[in-house]
């Protein structure tokens, strides 16, 4: 009788190969499980009446931005509200040009702020925060980035959503020049899928949108109860746990948007792509166990939400693994003339990619221009991982260079 110790085959290099394959399956599947559920759900629902009751304070933090200043403040300063129960401050944060002076003649509040010692987009809001505070005129505060342009109707969405009982708001993030190229284009897909279609599906569930930190909102007694007190270059993520902690979710507000310019060159980019997933991928290590933590202990499902969504890495890495796992399929299939077990799997992931990214498209308004430009995704994931490097963190607030400023200069792209 032959001993089965040694009559069994020895393991090939395809089921060892196939076996890997399963498991990269199974480690990617929780992320394509997560975005296929909120694709599913990303649909608007009824935002509540108009409403212009409230007396908002909109903070513009601002950082030698004296060439597009006065068009954020002329465009808050025009978008439908009774003057009386609106007011633009401009925290003109260590500038050295004519931005105080500009935002000034245009009509905004300006708050001079000279601390070189402490630099950065969350000093300037926790300065823009704390003059607020200091007068009890503001029911609600408004954020929006010094290089927006608002919708007509921002103010009242936001009065109505305070007036709803929220606590903190986030309304759409756009990007106002898609037809600049195929970068902005790109960019106003990817902004679609996490400002738009992840946004809609957590609002459906009453969950937690998250903090973008542009066109976010707070009601008076969130900054009195959680004060912003965060310095890190995505202060806005952090804040946005910080929120979820106290028990307070993020609303989203679909019906109203901000817009801002995407980078048109590599250059520009690159350092925006740094200072963005560089500092989400410094505050996942230190905060993401503080919240996994929380969430079981306060088995809040806000703040599971919110611990997923911090664990989430940017599309292209889950992407970059999905096409790998295609292709071993397709030399499996070529090799053994069967798909491997781990297939199912991939199909799965394939699907939830191919319908995120549709409605990421749909939602961004590009039309086929915008569903042509995914063919650049793959060629836009490979300069990111060769060329940007996102985990070499930029720590400093670096203005991003806006479209038509000239050639990019070396000193400003380092933080000089």
């Amino acid at each position: 009788m032959a001993d089965p110790v040694h009559t069994a085959k020895p393991m090939t290099v395809t089921t060892l190969v196939a076996l890997l394959s399963f498991c990269a399956a199974v480690l990617s599947l929780p992320v394509w499980l997560y975005l296929f559920v909120l694709t599913a759900l990303s649909w608007r629902t009824r935002p509540p009446p108009p409403d212009a009751t409230r007396r908002l304070v909109c903070v513009v933090p601002a950082h030698n931005e004296e060439g597009g200043i006065a068009a954020t403040v002329h465009s808050l300063l025009q978008a439908s509200y009774a003057p009386v129960l609106r007011r633009v401050l401009v925290v003109a944060d260590n500038c050295t040009d004519a931005t105080a002076q500009r935002a000034r003649a245009a009509g905004a509040v300006v708050f001079v702020r000279n601390n070189l010692d402490r630099r950065g987009k969350g000093a300037a809001l926790q300065a823009g925060f704390a003059r607020v505070l200091s007068d009890p005129f503001a029911e609600g505060i408004i954020v929006v980035d010094a290089d927006t342009v608002v919708a007509d109707n921002l103010w009242q969405a936001v009065s109505a959503r305070l007036a709803a009982g929220a606590q903190a708001v986030q309304v759409s993030n756009l990007v106002r020049n898609p037809e600049a190229g195929w970068r902005p284009r790109l960019q106003a897909v990817a902004m679609a899928m996490i400002n738009g279609v992840r946004s809609l599906g957590r609002e459906r569930l009453g969950l937690s949108v998250g903090l973008r930190g542009t066109g976010m909102a707070f009601a008076r007694q969130t900054l009195e109860r959680v004060p912003h007190a965060i310095d890190g270059v995505v202060e806005d993520v952090e804040y946005g746990v910080h929120l979820g902690f106290a028990g307070i979710r993020v609303a989203f507000a679909p019906e109203t948007w901000i817009k801002s310019d995407a980078p048109v060159r590599a250059g520009i980019a690159l350092d925006q792509r740094r200072r963005w997933e560089g500092g989400r991928f410094a505050l996942m290590r230190v905060l993401l166990p503080r919240v996994c933590r929380a969430a079981l202990q306060q088995r809040s499902g806000v703040l599971i939400d919110l611990a997923l969504d911090l664990a989430l890495p940017p599309l292209s890495y889950p992407a970059v693994v999905l096409v790998g796992g295609a292709l071993f399929e397709v030399l499996h299939i070529a090799s053994a003339g069967t798909p491997s077990v781990a297939a199912p799997l991939w199909a799965f992931c394939a699907l939830a990619l191919v319908l995120y990214a549709l409605r990421g498209v749909a939602l961004s308004g590009t039309g086929l221009r915008g569903l042509a430009t995914l063919a650049t995704a793959p060629a836009f994931v490979a300069w990111k991982l060769v060329v940007a490097r996102p985990w070499q963190q930029n720590k400093t607030w670096v203005r991003t260079q806006r479209p038509g400023e000239g050639p990019w200069p070396r000193a400003r792209a380092a933080g000089r």
